[in-house]
């Protein structure tokens, strides 16, 4: 079968993404370009063909064993299992192929992906997240590719906290490997931090995101881990702050590096309006072609604190430009706020659905009598756990009746969402003609 088409956008459900599992590099690689193959409105899967040729260009690999290292790893991959999180507890474990078989006469691996998955790669509704592979085939290290998915699907929040353990959980490292944090932070969360942001600065690179992270502490205990998730449009806000980030873009767009820019700017503190004279007439230099090199050129006048020939003026009809711009920002700042709110209220549905799990399965004896009293009113929804007068009290945990008397005893549904915005990630929300608007956002300790 012909590779169906060069698609690099996966779709996979949250909790494949927060499943735990360890994959090489090269056993992630083969699978993402597998799974990319599944399109939109897929009902079953198909047999998925990777090319040796394609995984090459993809990747970028340029091992010489390339084509016995795709032999190896479409054997081991199917020995490979996952544990995916299971609502009400628990974990489904299975196997991410059903089979996978390199073809050498063909040059390619063709690949079955087991049907229980459906549920976490087949026409998904919500609760799913989007990426192009080609933000991550290009990395090394297995935790940054990890890393990176667990972290796009919170890429609208902004952060996200792990304990420790369950962070490991994740990534697959054996309880006995990294024990000591400094180990874990030298070996783990330092390589993919760094590896992210290189492949995000890279303009040849399709990396889309990259992170900061907090160690959060108990007594002298590194035990929760908090990231900060940083895209192309929050780094950008993060540098607005700065009122010369566009006068630092505009220099490295020349040529000058980051370093270079602090220099003058920041360390040295140059006239800014000098800089911009400098930069108006290197600009006018190289277009009438008296300058090769711009970088050159400007680091030249401003070593030299040199004169400049002409005074730096703002362009014509600013203000409108300015407006038209603001409009453009506004509207997508409600798109991203809307969004954002999604997101929130599908963590804040599972944070209550375990409460109220665990408020069910710690009922008193009280409670019980109170619920079944509740039931008495209800008896058409009663048969299941109700005989004889005597109820089942397993059954009954598990009923939509305990569902809706539970719903009864939570805090209000709103109310209760603002709360945790703000507790869980700083966001104070306000409900504004029936609709929930972001008012603000706590400050990090990055801004």
């Amino acid at each position: 079968m012909e590779d169906r088409k060069n698609n690099t956008l996966v779709t996979k459900g949250n909790d494949l993404i927060n499943a735990r599992y360890k994959l090489s590099p090269t056993e992630n690689k083969l699978y993402l370009l597998a799974i990319a193959q599944i399109e939109p409105n897929d009902k079953d899967f198909q047999r998925y063909v990777v090319p040796v040729k394609k995984f090459i260009k993809m990747t970028g690999t340029s091992s010489k064993n390339v084509y016995e290292q795709i032999r190896e790893v479409s054997e081991s991959l199917v020995a490979r299992r996952l544990e995916i999180p299971r609502e009400g507890g628990g974990f489904l474990h299975i196997g991410f192929v059903s089979s996978a078989e390199y073809k050498p006469k063909k040059g390619c691996v063709e690949i079955l992906i087991d049907p229980k998955l459906k549920p976490y790669l087949l026409d998904l509704k919500q609760r799913f997240t989007i990426y192009d592979i080609r933000s991550v085939l290009g990395m090394r290290s297995q935790f940054s590719i990890r890393i990176y998915e667990l972290l796009k699907s919170f890429e609208l929040i902004g952060e996200r906290v792990f304990e420790l353990m369950d962070l490991r959980d994740m990534l697959g490292i054996e309880p006995e490997k990294y024990k000591k944090y400094g180990m874990f932070k030298k070996r783990v969360l330092d390589p993919a931090k760094d590896e992210l942001k290189w492949n995000f600065d890279n303009p040849d690179k399709k990396c889309d995101l990259w992170f900061k992270y907090e160690e959060l502490k108990t007594g002298r205990k590194v035990t929760s881990i908090k990231f900060y998730i940083y895209n192309k449009d929050r780094s950008k806000q993060e540098l607005l702050n700065d009122p010369n980030f566009e006068l630092k873009e505009e220099m490295k767009e020349m040529g000058l590096t980051e370093k270079q820019v602090i220099k003058y700017i920041d360390k040295e503190q140059k006239d800014v309006e000098l800089i911009k004279a400098h930069i108006n007439d290197t600009k006018e230099g190289y277009k009438a072609g008296k300058i090769k090199n711009q970088a050159a050129y400007l680091i030249t006048l401003l070593e030299r604190n040199a004169q400049p020939k002409s005074v730096f003026q703002k362009e014509p009809d600013l203000e409108k430009t300015q407006q038209t711009e603001l409009n453009r920002k506004k509207s997508d700042a409600y798109q991203k706020e809307a969004a954002i709110i999604i997101q929130l209220k599908e963590q804040f549905e599972d944070f209550r659905s375990v409460l109220a799990q665990t408020k069910i399965n710690d009922l008193s004896e009280d409670e019980w009598k109170a619920f079944e009293e509740y039931a008495e009113k209800n008896k058409l929804f009663t048969s299941k756990f109700i005989k004889n007068g005597k109820i089942n009290r397993d059954k009954a945990k598990t009923s939509m009746l305990m569902t809706a008397f539970i719903g009864l005893k939570l805090p209000d549904y709103n109310l209760q969402f603002k709360e945790w915005c703000f507790s869980k990630y700083g966001y104070q929300l306000e409900e504004i003609e029936g609709k929930m608007r972001i008012l603000g956002k706590q400050k990090t300790m990055f801004g």
